[in-house]
């Protein structure tokens, strides 16, 4: 059995983030078919493996994270020129963990995600790295930019381009990059070398609802601390749910997500609206009647609407959001660019039950045949084991 040591920026609980999500997965589906040694922060206070349920299928080294380790990051940012993100979130923890247990045992591959603890790499010698960057991330400081004022933009856009330099230079020393969409992989020029590996849905725990929906109620869930659908969230309450009012007077538009910045929670005061900080959105998605994602900025793959798709809550998405699911428009979910175009796509789900029901099975039949965890997870296994051979010797003619 192929040895993985499988290296993350957070320990993997609570579920509520993107990239916690695909450590759960891979490691709950992979290992059964790979001996993997987990390398993540140590938990929170009364949390351990156990509440993860991957307790078992993986060796978990904890890295004992303190705030003066950070503070070692500054030549970092200055003289090794990374970027902001990565100074501030890497900690030479991580480098002397994952050197120790490379000296403990030997591995077959590492499996690095995401960029902001890219400086392991530089430790991780002898054999080769996948580094799953999740998305890009100077892509969505690149998109980011555009939304902040003029000083926030110009440092959104300095970082952007530290992000970008540093991006290739990793991608230069790894055997395999992966990402979660065909946009992430373009905006990296597409290497050779990449590979695009989706998030997949664990279908048995996303059913799908068509009774007890309330008939006026818009919904968008996500973690509101997140830039992106900060943004997302006041754009619709303050540009398009007005038109929506204009037409559905008794609509309702719910933001449900934790960690909402006051922008966000400002706009609980506008008519309709509610600001929900919780962290079971699912709940929210079996009771709406529309599921929208107006997202400007931002980039990889939107899981939160994938769940509506799966949870029978018929979706209408700006544009930006199209290429990473490439669902079909008109009979998966709709698109729209401006407000009005926006807002006559919700109205016309709220007044429409037989179009929002039937654009609802199409959708969890797409996300079924595309999205079903077991098949994208399989995609990362079929990568690891790809590079795992290209690695070992090829056996000279005297032993064939």
């Amino acid at each position: 059995m192929a040895r993985i040591l499988f290296i993350v920026s957070r320990f993997p609980h609570p579920p509520f983030r993107g990239d916690i999500v695909r450590t759960l997965q891979q490691i709950r589906q992979l290992g059964t078919r790979f001996d993997i040694t987990l390398v993540a922060p140590a938990p929170p206070k009364g949390i351990s493996l156990s509440d993860t349920a991957i307790d078992g299928q993986c060796e978990f080294i904890p890295v004992q994270l303190a705030g003066w380790h950070r503070l070692l990051n500054v030549r970092g940012l200055f003289a090794e020129r990374l970027p902001l993100q990565t100074a501030a979130f890497y900690s030479t923890a991580y480098a002397k963990v994952a050197a120790h247990a490379v000296k403990q045992r030997s591995f077959d591959l590492a499996h690095v995600q995401m960029v902001r603890i890219g400086p392991v790499v530089d430790k991780l010698e002898g054999f080769p790295i996948v580094l799953d960057m999740i998305d890009t991330a100077s892509l969505n400081m690149e998109r980011r930019a555009g939304r902040e004022p003029p000083l926030v933009r110009w440092i959104v856009e300095w970082e952007a381009r530290r992000l970008k330099a540093y991006e290739r230079d990793l991608m230069s020393r790894c055997a395999r990059i992966v990402v979660s969409s065909p946009a992430d992989l373009r905006a990296l020029d597409s290497p050779a070398h990449g590979r695009v590996v989706p998030f997949g849905l664990d279908l048995a725990r996303l059913t799908f609802t068509e009774a007890d929906r309330e008939e006026k109620e818009i919904v968008f869930t996500g973690r509101m601390g997140y830039f992106p659908n900060a943004d997302a969230a006041a754009y619709f309450a303050e540009e398009i749910f007005p038109l929506v009012r204009q037409s559905v007077a008794e609509a309702r538009f719910s933001i449900v997500g934790i960690d909402p910045p006051s922008r966000v929670s400002a706009l609980s005061r506008l008519p309709g609206v509610r600001v929900i900080p919780d962290s079971n959105l699912r709940k929210y998605l079996d009771r709406a009647a529309v599921a929208v994602a107006p997202l400007r900025s931002g980039t990889g793959l939107q899981l939160k609407v994938l769940e509506a798709m799966a949870k029978g809550a018929p979706v209408v998405a700006t544009p930006m959001v199209a290429p990473a699911i490439a669902a079909d428009d008109g009979e998966h979910w709709f698109l729209a660019e401006s407000p009005a175009d926006f807002a006559a796509k919700v109205i016309l789900l709220l007044r429409n039950k037989e179009t929002a029901r039937r654009m609802a099975r199409s959708a969890r039949r797409f996300v079924e045949a595309k999205f079903a965890q077991d098949v994208v997870v399989g995609q990362m296994g079929a990568i690891w084991e790809e590079v795992i051979v290209a690695g070992r010797p090829k056996p000279s003619q005297e032993s064939i």
